[in-house]
């Protein structure tokens, strides 16, 4: 009788294992579309590619300029420390209004100016904000008849 639990116990415990998979995600490298999605042996991802990774994890202070076009996007750049990203863009509209949109995204979200330059066909400008661990820095150049846009932004980890 002893026998007959212990092999019913075995065979329930082995039954059960079947069922089991590591939630982890592997490591490797996934193609789907215009995005790739690169994942590291302690789980985390960076997607690379269009709208796809723009949308993936944008910060509220670094939005895309209204009616832009997505050209490329890099998502989820970061260490354990913190957490970031790129996102290249065109829009219809001037270098000067592209960066005033982001100026205004900065101080509502209570950023320092760190800085503020205009070099003829293109301007530039970054913010951060020490406390909350922020940073956003936009370069904005005249393009094919409206403007080229690179946005970087950085989040700190909690």
């Amino acid at each position: 009788m002893r026998l007959v639990i212990v092999a019913t116990a075995v065979a329930a415990l082995s039954l059960a294992a079947c069922g089991k998979h590591d939630e982890t995600p592997k490591p490797g490298v996934k193609v789907s579309g215009d995005r790739v999605t690169v994942t590291g042996q302690d789980g985390s991802t960076t997607i690379v590619g269009g709208k796809a990774a723009a949308e993936a994890k944008m910060p509220d202070f670094a939005p895309l300029y209204p009616g832009s076009k997505i050209e490329n996007a890099i998502a989820n750049l970061g260490n354990d420390k913190a957490d970031g990203g790129t996102l290249v863009y065109k829009a219809a509209a001037t270098p000067e209004a592209v960066v005033a949109f982001y100026k205004e995204k900065a101080a509502a979200s209570g950023f320092k100016t760190e800085m503020d330059a205009n070099m003829g066909a293109a301007r530039m400008f970054a913010a951060s904000d020490e406390t909350s661990g922020k940073a956003l820095q936009v370069i904005a150049s005249v393009a094919d008849g409206g403007t080229s846009v690179q946005v970087i932004w950085a989040t700190k980890r909690k």
